[in-house]
């Protein structure tokens, strides 16, 4: 049986949390991380997914920007899937069923059919707590570059368990939408390695060769996902830790495959080191923009 029924009174009204996440002219900061950029004439001419970081946006806002913006001018969508990591230690992948996602640049509507319809689909590996979203910040970061690039876009927020339901969600989400003729979009949010003594990871010491291993670790996760290996990602992430979001990956992944799309193609990719210049590497975090 669907959660969702006409006589529900409360929705979720997803506030922005900003914080130190994205500045408050959120609008003008997209515009200048575009400036100098014209994306590849290389890509395909339609595009149904990409893969963008969640930190804050002095760090990885430009590559998440430059993504969402190539998969924009590749795409015309009735929704989009957003597929969040898991910080919070959640049991099921959770999804929000209803309600209005608002952001500084307007509010996003849920789309609580699509959502109703997955619930029903996989309701033993999905839950609906809606606070779970409140306390969980990956979709929260790109949520206004959404609003920026598809205002008039709705949405479907799930928070993606790095486990092999993973699969099932994005095989289920496919069939669904075909059904329903509705067009889609798929955004997994995750950032790579996690390096240096703060993230208890730091046995390659400092200096230039800790960043070459950190890059080094974060390729074999850029080529698991350019390469869609749906089956792998998981895997790849829990022996080399180097996707916080390999859930939201394995799903974007069963999709892509679903789709017969055998590539991705990488955007751009910088870690925070690359970002802040520090004079000597003692610890940072992987980004990476793929599309597909």
């Amino acid at each position: 049986m669907a959660f969702l029924t006409k006589k529900r009174v409360m929705q979720f009204i997803r506030e922005p949390q900003a914080m130190d996440l994205y500045p408050s002219d959120c609008g003008q900061q997209i515009f200048a991380f575009l400036k100098k950029y014209t994306p590849s004439t290389e890509l395909p001419e339609k595009l149904i997914g990409a893969v963008v970081p969640h930190a804050a946006w002095k760090y990885s806002g430009k590559v998440a920007a430059r993504t969402l913006h190539t998969l924009s001018e590749r795409s015309s969508p009735d929704i989009c899937v957003l597929l969040g990591a898991d910080h919070i230690g959640l049991k099921k992948h959770t999804l929000l069923p209803d309600g209005t996602w608002k952001t500084p640049l307007g509010s996003l509507p849920i789309a609580s059919e699509l959502a109703s319809a997955l619930y029903s689909a996989l309701p033993k590996i999905l839950s609906n707590d809606m606070s779970a979203h409140e306390l969980e910040h990956s979709l929260e970061v790109i949520s206004p570059m959404i609003a920026y690039f598809w205002p008039k876009l709705s949405i479907l927020p799930i928070i993606i368990v790095p486990n092999a339901n993973a699969l099932e969600i994005g095989n289920a989400l496919v069939q669904l939408l075909k059904a329903s003729g509705k067009t889609a979009i798929f955004v997994a949010s995750t950032d790579l390695t996690h390096y240096g003594r703060f993230y208890g990871n730091a046995h390659a010491g400092t200096g230039e060769k800790a960043l070459d291993w950190v890059q080094h670790n974060d390729k074999k996760m850029i080529e698991c996902i350019c390469n869609v290996k749906a089956t792998e990602i998981l895997k790849e992430a829990a022996e080399n830790q180097n996707a916080c979001g390999a859930g939201a990956l394995t799903t974007l992944c069963a999709i892509a495959k679903a789709h017969e799309i055998q590539k991705g193609y990488l955007i751009e990719y910088t870690t925070s080191h690359g970002n802040e210049h520090p004079n000597f590497f003692q610890s940072g975090v992987g980004y990476a923009g793929v599309v597909f």
